[in-house]
């Protein structure tokens, strides 16, 4: 397969849209772990 600049510009805007859809459900389950941890240990409240 013979890759033109127009599909690496494809792929890497796939790429992009990829990283960010998986960032925005990392940064949700990091905040929902985040949450637990903090009100589950005050001492972890404090020293943060």
């Amino acid at each position: 397969m013979k890759l033109t600049y127009s599909s690496v510009k494809n792929i890497s805007k796939r790429d992009k849209i990829n990283k960010s859809q998986k960032g925005q459900t990392f940064s949700k389950i990091d905040r929902i772990i985040l949450s637990k941890l903090l009100t589950s240990t005050n001492s972890f409240e404090k020293t943060y």
